[in-house]
């Protein structure tokens, strides 16, 4: 195991990415169900338990992302890095 994973690190990330997939399919479930033909803001899915970052992006992208296991990111935020 890393230093990471030793720490409460590793669970907090975890835990804070669990609670944003979570809210994200939430909203893109609604949108869904809305209609929504525009992009969808949902949040930036990075490490940083500070960021709040929207991310405009469409269902069918969305729904790409969630299918390959990518995360949703800012573009110039850093999947495993830390938010500017």
């Amino acid at each position: 195991m890393s230093a990471i994973e030793h720490s409460g690190q590793h669970r907090d990330f975890l835990s804070r990415t669990s609670a944003v997939r979570a809210s994200n399919d939430h909203i893109a479930s609604r949108a869904e169900a809305l209609h929504f033909i525009s992009r969808v803001p949902l949040l930036c899915e990075c490490d940083n338990e500070g960021c709040r970052e929207l991310v405009l992006v469409s269902l069918d992208e969305f729904r790409r992302l969630r299918r390959t296991g990518e995360a949703l990111i800012t573009p110039d935020h850093a999947p495993f890095g830390r938010c500017a």
